[in-house]
């Protein structure tokens, strides 16, 4: 009997869990890379430290709207490997990256392939019903990988104020000008 309850405990608990994690990626198995890199970069910014980053910006401006911004953000985990060969990382490395976009409530929103350079960019969105919860970027280069974890509520269109700021690389895609709409 007590096998049969804990049974089902795992069972009801197990989804739940899963579910808890929902828009944070685990990402503990690229550390064995930073040894092999060139250049490691493994950023992990909480709710307690973004309170304290966003105190530091001002509240007018672009920076004000990357404060409301970040007020709602749970979490922003970064990690970029450089490496100085090429194949230094395997495609078990990517797909355990990928496979954990694969799962419900992960979804694609935009794929760069270019065969010219190698360099591959996915942006997926983590969705929580009809709201975002979460974006992942995943940049996969012949001597670099790059992943870009965002937790919680993000306005996809102020994406462009999170580039360039706690890590996150600024996306291969040309915007046009500032006051024009192409």
């Amino acid at each position: 009997m007590k096998i049969t309850i804990a049974m089902w405990l795992c069972l009801l608990v197990g989804p739940a869990s899963a579910l808890a994690q929902g828009a944070r990626l685990q990402l503990d198995h690229l550390d064995r890379l930073a040894s092999e890199a060139a250049q490691s970069v493994n950023i992990a910014i909480d709710p307690a430290m973004l309170k304290l980053a966003s105190a530091f910006l001002k509240a007018e401006g672009e920076q004000a709207a990357l404060k409301a911004m970040l007020a709602e953000v749970k979490g922003i985990y970064v990690r970029s490997l450089e490496f100085e060969r090429q194949n230094a990382y395997t495609s078990d490395d990517v797909n355990r990256v990928r496979e954990q976009l694969t799962a419900p409530g992960w979804a694609r929103l935009v794929t760069v392939d270019s065969k010219r350079d190698g360099e591959l960019v996915e942006i997926y969105s983590w969705r929580q019903g009809t709201e975002s919860g979460g974006l992942a970027i995943l940049v996969v280069e012949p001597m670099e990988l790059t992943v870009v974890n965002i937790v919680g509520p993000l306005d996809l269109t102020k994406l462009a104020l999170l580039q360039g700021n706690f890590g996150i690389p600024r996306l291969p895609v040309d915007a046009p000008p500032a006051g024009r709409e192409d």
